[in-house]
């Protein structure tokens, strides 16, 4: 599955954590508890060690 976000293709994985097409920084959802949708996007910390 994949998100576009600014035309930058972001990654799901099974986990769903969702990554930049980079790999250099991690986003994470905020959802609604009422629908599940998501309310919120942030980005996370820089994460260059968990990629080569």
């Amino acid at each position: 599955m994949n998100i576009y976000l600014n035309n930058k293709i972001i990654k799901i994985d099974n986990v769903m954590n969702i990554y930049l097409n980079n790999g250099k920084r991690q986003l994470y959802l905020e959802y609604n508890n009422y629908n599940n949708n998501i309310k919120n996007i942030g980005v996370g910390e820089l994460l260059e060690e968990f990629f080569d």
